[in-house]
């Protein structure tokens, strides 16, 4: 007989509650401890380890949970994203590398005079480097009298910060520190601290151009700066290393902290720079200055540059306040350090207008009847020189004043190109191109009907319309017809096939017709 085999569809069992986690700052989310949880089936939750992530601060976060079913043949293993709540506790496993360092001290004084920093040191909770984490580190028991010389081995406790939720990022630990203490009459006493005179700012300003004044101590040596090298800027009461060494080759160089003040330096312009602009109608504070300057020697290097007093509000020289004409001139500008670390100065500069040579003089060409006017557009012209003035290459007025206008006569219809050509005065603000303007000038002629209407002026291309009149005629003249003639006295062939009618129309011819 055939055996029928059923195939049973998996349950996916009922969650009634996920389970909560904690995990230590540093470590992976997947080895997060779960505590609680329930399902309809007997089973084990856990954090999806393929999740991967480590908290690097205290706080919460939500995980994927995972129910595998103890019975997996009949029941599905359930996923849920955020389906776990994992609580981020302090480090419980930080571990330091290295050992801070500790400052030497002598017989007879206390551990905790012994000032210990970070040093080479790091600590790390897993894979979380916590060493930025650090909020410090103390001597476990300060109060310890050092009565031998030596090195010793002295605990100190290393504290975490607290994240914004106030849980620490690491509990405290403790390691083991190397402390040295020397005899103390090896160490030279200091009886008088040296003092280092207020300094003025300036460009590279270092700890070893300052000054050391007076110091004693209880035994001949030298006082010297630790770090000569150190930058220097603008501040009030700047601590300074100072180091005492002895004479005494057996004695220790003695450490100390000496305060300076830096005030800010003043702008130093060995040679006045040079700013040269190209002129326009406008005052000379609205100029670029950044690209225009040329030379000069100025410290610091970095400096800016305008035409303004303190205030930035008005100008400091009352000349910045106009448009310049060419020339070279003096004017006091405003320099500004970009660093801030030196006072505001002002210094006279060069300013150079030179002439503007970008422009084609202003030409203006009129047609009035048989006339050409010609002169510069007021509008547009600002020079000081003379113009020469050609049409169709024939000089018409020669160093003319641009602003008058030159009218010249036209002889007949045609195209007539008027050039001018710039002749620039002494320090003249432009440089005018020469300019050339063509007008294509068509004269009128003159019509004189005898025995009608229609007489006129008309230029070529005109239609004229003459009409017989007989009161114009003598008594017992009778029309017979229109003759057109030119001032030679030649016939002329206006187009008008039948000349005997009493009204006709032609089109204008260039010449005078009666």
């Amino acid at each position: 007989m055939p055996v029928v085999v059923f195939a049973a569809e998996k349950v996916t069992p009922e969650i009634y509650e996920w389970p909560t986690g904690t995990v230590e700052v540093g470590d992976a989310f997947k080895n997060a401890k779960l505590t609680g949880g329930s399902a309809s089936v007997p089973g084990t939750f856990e954090v999806d380890p393929t999740q991967s992530g480590s908290p690097s601060r205290p706080g919460t976060a939500k995980r994927i949970g995972i129910f595998t079913p103890d019975d997996t043949e009949n029941y599905e293993v359930v996923k849920l994203s955020s389906a776990i709540v994992v609580t981020i506790v302090s480090s419980q496993s930080a571990v330091a590398t290295g050992v801070p360092n500790s400052t030497e001290i002598k017989t007879g004084q206390k551990l905790g005079e012994s000032t210990l920093s970070r040093g080479e040191m790091k600590v790390q909770s897993y894979t979380l480097d916590l060493t930025s984490r650090i909020a410090s580190i103390n001597w476990s028991n300060p109060e310890e009298i050092m009565n031998e010389a030596g090195t010793f081995e002295r605990q100190a406790i290393i504290s975490f910060q607290k994240y914004s939720n106030g849980v620490l990022y690491a509990e405290p630990i403790t390691v083991s520190v190397p402390v040295t203490v020397i005899p103390a009459d090896t160490i030279a006493q200091i009886e008088e601290e040296p003092t280092i005179p207020t300094v003025t700012y300036r460009e590279g300003l270092k700890v070893g151009d300052l000054e050391l004044v007076g110091g004693k101590a209880n035994t001949e040596g030298t006082f010297s700066f630790a770090q000569p090298d150190r930058a220097l800027f603008v501040g009030e009461s700047i601590p300074v290393e100072v180091v005492f060494t002895p004479s005494d080759t057996n004695m220790k160089a003695v450490s100390l902290t000496v305060n300076v003040t830096v005030e800010k330096g003043d702008i130093v312009v060995k040679e006045a720079p040079t700013f040269t602009f190209v002129y326009q109608n406008t005052p000379l504070k609205n100029r670029n200055m950044r690209d225009a300057i040329e030379g000069g020697v100025v410290e610091p290097s970095a400096v800016t540059w305008d035409f303004y007093d303190e205030t930035g509000l008005k100008v400091k020289d009352p000349q910045a306040d106009r448009a310049l004409e060419v020339g070279n001139y003096q004017i006091v500008a405003r320099a500004r350090a970009a660093s801030g670390s030196f006072n505001t100065g002002f210094f006279p500069v060069n300013v150079v207008i030179k002439a503007d040579e970008t422009k084609a003089f202003p030409l203006q060409v009129d047609l009035e009847g048989n006339e050409l006017h010609i002169k510069a557009q007021t509008a547009y012209y600002g020079g000081k020189g003379t113009v020469t003035y050609t049409v169709n290459d024939t000089v018409v007025a020669k160093n003319a004043d641009p602003k008058a206008e030159v009218v010249y006569a036209i002889p007949e219809s045609g195209d007539y190109t008027v050039k001018a050509e710039y002749t620039p005065a002494e320090n003249d603000n432009y440089i005018y191109k020469s300019a050339s303007q063509t007008v294509k000038a068509v004269l009128p002629h003159t019509v004189t009907v005898n025995g009608g209407s229609g007489s006129g002026s008309y230029k070529p291309g005109d239609t004229v319309k003459v009409e017989f009149d007989q009161a114009s005629l003598k008594k017992y003249y009778e029309f017979k017809g229109w003759k057109i003639t030119n001032a030679e006295g030649e016939t002329v062939d206006v187009g008008v096939s039948d000349l005997t009618q009493t009204s006709i129309s032609f089109t204008m011819p260039d010449e005078d017709v009666t």
